[in-house]
């Protein structure tokens, strides 16, 4: 009798063990599950936080489209409620009539990982601005040409316009888009290379010797263009303006100086509506967006 309830007692014992042993696997893989699944429903919310931030950046005009066109943000440093906003991507299609935005995201929970896919397609409605384009040179003041100096194309003088009336955005708007651009100058060098989007010139820019450039250019202060220097596009000067010595200009120039701006020795403006047409483009601010799907 004593031999069968001895066995009988290890047998409880063993039973009870193996119970215990699969209580304790089942209770360790818990906080792990529950890391997964938090991990998963914050990630969602990091996505679609991403998104809509992705989105305000078009709208706001922070993002340069051009037609069949790919723009990528790598944000690796990009942190947020413990997760990452890995990269946005904004795609065009061939005629510039819709984008379609994507956003990347990684959220992290006690070791346990979830990445979020999301995306969102808006058509783009162009809307035109207040000002047309159809001037060389429009200015606030006047303008003398003299010593060869030529302009083809219509020269409005004394006209009373706003930054807001040629491109349908505040300076603000555009000053950020040139600094996401990594385009604005602090009192800029005579030989500041630019690119060929958004440049914004805080300060007097005096470019000479070969300079060259293309784009849409904001200086904010005075202006002088000389010793075969050439821009392409659309140029706004707040201040004095002036070109010599075989300096070109190709494509419309806006001067907002009310004082009388001078074109000497071989200088020219010619209007380009095709340059003027392009460098608009880069402008998002001046269209609108309708959201056609969200994923």
């Amino acid at each position: 009798m004593g031999k069968i309830a001895l066995i009988m007692i290890f047998s409880v014992i063993i039973v009870f063990s193996a119970i215990m042993i699969s209580v304790h696997h089942s209770s360790s893989s818990i906080p792990e599950k529950v890391a997964a699944t938090e991990s998963e429903m914050l990630g969602e919310k990091l996505g679609n936080y991403a998104i809509s931030y992705s989105i305000k950046k078009l709208v706001d005009g922070n993002v340069s489209l051009s037609p069949d066109d790919r723009v990528s943000y790598g944000y690796d440093d990009f942190e947020i409620f413990n997760g990452k906003i890995d990269s946005i991507i904004y795609q065009t299609n061939s005629t510039l009539d819709t984008v379609t935005v994507y956003a990347k995201t990684t959220y992290e929970v006690a070791n346990q990982y979830s990445s979020n896919y999301r995306s969102a397609k808006l058509r783009i409605n162009s809307s035109s601005t207040s000002n047309d384009f159809d001037n060389a040179i429009t200015s606030a003041g006047t303008v003398s040409l003299k010593g060869h100096a030529y302009v083809i194309g219509d020269i409005e003088e004394n006209q009373h316009f706003t930054f807001l009336d040629v491109f349908g955005t505040s300076p603000g708007d555009i000053k950020n888009a040139a600094k996401e651009l990594g385009s604005y100058y602090k009192n800029p060098s005579n030989h500041q290379t630019i690119g060929d989007s958004i440049t914004w010139m805080q300060g007097d820019f005096h470019p000479t010797s070969w300079w060259n450039g293309s784009g849409i250019l904001i200086v904010n202060g005075d202006f002088k263009m000389t010793a075969h220097s050439e821009f392409d596009g659309i140029l706004y000067v707040t201040g004095s303006f002036m070109m010599t010595a075989h300096s070109d200009i190709r494509g419309t120039v806006f001067i907002q100086d009310k004082g009388k701006s001078k074109l000497r020795a071989h200088s020219s403006v010619i209007y380009d509506e095709d340059l003027i047409d392009d460098d608009m483009d880069a402008i998002s601010s001046g269209r609108s967006y309708e959201l056609l799907s969200l994923e």
